[in-house]
């Protein structure tokens, strides 16, 4: 529970910049509502949010691709990824806590979809996150800057 906090607190609501067409907006706007209201359920899936909308396949998501530039699918999975990604930023939560509160069933296929979209494995932009914010703690904690200088200390 507290990681779904955590995701949706850092979650920012994006709506779409270019118009839609007049016939389409009213079905548009219903989907991302639909989409932005359960984007970490576990079972949310395009066929669904179609569905519950009262809304055919290809009408609509061909005018969804051309007004946002990628697939429902590809929407969906993004939202997720980036407040993950957030969450992973600003907080050590573990990364199955953090999966799951995101809506993937299990890390495996959170870490795939992370890396398809960013371009590393969820843990290794954790670990050079912290790799990288490393000198500003040392530097907090101690007094010492020491960017990547390596010091040695003898006894007198």
């Amino acid at each position: 529970m507290q990681a779904w906090m955590q995701c949706t607190r850092f979650y920012k609501t994006t709506w779409p910049i270019n118009s839609p067409p007049p016939n389409c907006k009213y079905s548009l706007e219903k989907l991302l509502t639909y989409v932005h209201n359960h984007l970490f359920d576990p079972e949310l899936n395009c066929t669904q949010a179609l569905k519950t909308c009262g809304l055919g396949d290809h009408n609509i998501t061909s005018h969804f691709r051309l007004i946002m530039g990628c697939s429902l699918k590809t929407y969906i999975e993004q939202h997720r990824l980036t407040v993950a990604k957030e969450v992973m930023t600003h907080t050590n939560l573990p990364l199955y806590l953090i999966a799951d509160a995101v809506g993937y069933s299990n890390v495996s296929t959170f870490s795939d979809a992370f890396s398809r979209i960013f371009g590393s494995k969820p843990s290794a932009y954790r670990h050079n996150l912290h790799k990288t914010r490393w000198p500003e703690r040392i530097e907090e904690k101690t007094g010492i800057i020491s960017y990547g200088i390596s010091l040695s200390l003898q006894q007198p």
